[in-house]
C-alpha cells in the first residue's frame, strides 16, 4: 500500500541536468521523511533530456511540457501534484539538510492562508569574477521582496495545495515575474506572504558575463510583458515593480559597498552599468517586435 504524499516539489528544468542531479541528490538527503515526498520535475523541452536523471530517483516524477516558459512548466507540475503542501523549487538550487522540515515547519505553524518563502543564498566560488561579484553584492534579497514588495521567487516557495489552487495557476505568458504576479494575486484573496529564514536553499551566482546579460534581457522582457498584459494598471503594482534604487542610489551602493576592495569597485561598477544598458536596449528590441528570452 502506497503512502499518501504529504508534499509535492516542482521544479522546471530546462538545458540543466548537472544541476538537477544536484538538487535531487539534496532532496534525497532530506531530514523530512523522502516516502512522504514526491518530486515532480517537468522538462520545459531541454536539448538533452533529464528524463533518465529523473527516473534514477525513486522519489521523482517526470514531466514534459513543450510552451516555452518555467511558470508553463509549474502549472503542468500543480496540475498533477497529489500532496497536501506545494512546495517551489528550482532545478539549479542546492537544499540545505533540513530545507523541507523548516520550510514545513514554518508553513504549518503559521496562520490559516499563509505563503512561505524561504531564504534564498548565493554559493561563491573561490575567484570570482566582476560578474559573480555584482551577483553576490546584489543578491536574491528574498527577505526585502517578502516583506517590502510582497512576493516571494518560486525557487524556493512553500503554500498549501488548497491556497495554490484558488489562487490558479501561473501567467503563462510572463517569462519573467510570473512569481510577483502570483503572489499579488494571493494578497488580493487575503493570503498572507511571510519570510523563512531557517529554510534555506543555495545556488550559484552567473559567473560568465553572457549569462548575466541573458538574465538582465529575461527580467527586461518580464517587466515589459506586465505592461503588455496590462498587469500594471493598478497603482499598488507599480509602486512594486519599482526599483528598490535609483540608478544613481545604485551606483553610489556600489562605489561605498564595504566588502568591494578599490579595484573590484571599479570592475562591479562597470558590470552594473553595462547590464544597465542591455535592460535599455532589451526594451527597444521588444517594443519593435522581437521575442523575450527564457530562463
Amino acid at each position: 500500500m502506497q503512502t499518501r504524499k504529504v508534499i509535492s516539489i516542482i521544479i522546471p528544468v530546462y538545458n540543466d541536468s548537472i544541476g538537477l542531479k544536484k538538487c535531487l541528490e539534496k532532496i534525497q538527503k532530506q531530514s523530512y521523511p523522502i516516502h512522504k515526498v514526491e518530486t515532480v520535475v517537468v522538462d520545459n523541452a531541454s536539448a538533452t533530456s533529464p528524463q533518465t536523471i529523473v527516473y534514477s530517483f525513486p522519489f521523482a516524477k517526470y514531466l514534459y511540457e513543450e510552451k516555452p516558459g518555467s511558470y508553463a512548466a509549474r502549472n503542468k507540475g500543480m496540475s498533477i501534484a497529489s500532496g497536501k503542501y506545494l512546495v517551489f523549487l528550482d532545478a539549479d538550487c542546492t537544499p540545505e539538510p533540513d530545507w523541507l522540515e523548516k520550510g514545513i515547519k514554518c508553513l504549518e505553524e503559521a496562520p490559516d492562508k499563509t505563503l512561505i518563502g524561504g531564504e534564498v543564498k548565493f554559493i561563491p566560488s573561490k575567484k570570482p569574477t566582476a560578474t559573480e561579484l555584482y551577483q553576490l553584492i546584489v543578491g536574491f534579497q528574498q527577505k526585502e521582496n517578502i516583506e517590502q514588495k510582497k512576493f516571494s521567487v518560486t525557487a524556493n516557495l512553500f503554500i498549501k495545495k488548497k491556497d495554490a489552487l484558488n489562487i490558479g495557476t501561473f501567467e503563462e505568458e510572463l517569462l519573467s515575474g510570473g512569481d510577483r504576479d502570483w503572489c499579488w494575486r494571493a494578497l488580493n484573496l487575503g493570503i498572507t506572504i511571510t519570510y523563512c529564514k531557517k529554510a534555506v536553499v543555495k545556488t550559484p551566482p552567473r559567473r560568465l558575463l553572457k549569462n548575466a546579460i541573458k538574465q538582465t534581457r529575461r527580467v527586461a522582457g518580464g517587466r515589459y510583458s506586465f505592461q503588455q498584459l496590462k498587469l500594471t494598471e493598478n497603482p499598488v503594482i507599480v509602486n512594486r515593480l519599482k526599483p528598490a534604487r535609483t540608478n544613481l542610489q545604485s551606483l553610489a551602493w556600489i562605489i561605498q559597498h564595504p566588502q568591494l576592495s578599490s579595484i573590484n569597485r571599479v570592475k562591479v561598477l562597470n558590470v552594473a552599468i553595462f547590464l544597465k544598458l542591455i535592460t535599455i536596449v532589451e526594451k527597444w528590441r521588444l517594443k519593435h517586435g522581437s521575442k523575450a528570452e527564457r530562463y
